[in-house]
């Protein structure tokens, strides 16, 4: 999918970046989802764990399911359990720990928690004590690269930045389900025959794709892509290569593209971006 506006190659730069702050913009951004696959969750925490050092009050959350958190991602878990309207409490608790993790409940079955209604995520954005909002909004069993479902992402309406998760790792994996969440629809939206070798092209193309993996953003909001796992042996030139076919699409919310490797304390490795957005 080529949109009109697409760009040639000399028009796009790179620069390093030490922050997920710069690289992300998220001085612009209340609500903040990330979807997509291979570092989510460890994305979400250490972007959580920059914003609390520099002094802002975060909330880290999921509308999907996520494992429990360690000691060291965040502060404090509140589980609501069935506890009713909690949104009297928020203040408090934000003062006292500054970063806290928020989810519905405990599901034993799974060793997972359950995340909240986007709906929730909307009203405590609203909150003049909170100054962003994280939320993992979609799951991908740990598998680097994934298609949405039908009623995936689950992305709040005030969600005004949309962080695209892939491994890039994910290039050259055989599209099965050994390697890629729902391959199928990533074969439908891509045009790559299952079995075969995943492409930067076919990865572009499942970002950009109106079904693919930012499904769901709402108008208003911006899309940033994160290619993860920059380390990798040859991982910063793979990453460099696909965030170029990223850009070149043209895709009017897409403007840059974020180099990095989520489980370092500084995640970000490297910021592509058009010209016109330097």
């Amino acid at each position: 999918m080529q949109y009109q506006d697409s760009i040639d190659l000399r028009e796009i730069v790179k620069y390093p970046v030490e922050t997920c702050r710069e690289a992300l913009e998220l001085d612009r951004h209340r609500i903040i989802c990330l979807v997509g696959a291979g570092g989510k969750t460890s994305l979400m925490f250490a972007i959580a764990g920059e914003l609390a050092a520099l002094g802002n009050h975060v909330i880290t959350s999921t509308t999907t399911k996520i494992f429990k958190p360690s000691d060291k991602d965040t502060p404090f878990l509140l589980v609501r359990e069935g506890a009713g309207d909690i949104i009297q409490t928020i203040p408090g608790l934000i003062h006292r720990y500054r970063h806290f993790t928020l989810v519905e409940r405990r599901l034993p079955e799974t060793k997972k928690l359950k995340g909240v209604s986007p709906e929730l995520i909307d009203r405590l954005g609203a909150l003049d004590e909170v100054d962003h909002i994280i939320v993992e909004a979609d799951g991908a069993a740990r598998l680097p690269l994934k298609a949405p479902g039908e009623n995936e992402p689950v992305i709040p309406s005030k969600t005004s930045l949309v962080v695209v998760v892939v491994g890039i790792d994910s290039i050259g994996v055989e599209l099965s389900k050994d390697q890629v969440f729902r391959p199928h629809i990533v074969s439908e939206l891509t045009g790559l025959p299952l079995g075969e070798k995943v492409t930067g092209e076919a990865i572009a193309e499942l970002i950009i794709h109106p079904r693919g993996m930012a499904k769901g953003t709402p108008s208003h909001s911006t899309i940033i892509p994160f290619l993860n796992k920059a380390d990798i042996p040859g991982g910063l030139e793979k990453g460099r290569e696909l965030a170029q076919r990223i850009l070149e699409k043209g895709h009017p919310k897409i403007k840059r593209v974020v180099l990095g490797n989520a489980l370092r304390d500084r995640p970000v490795v490297e910021v592509l971006t058009r010209k016109v957005d330097s």
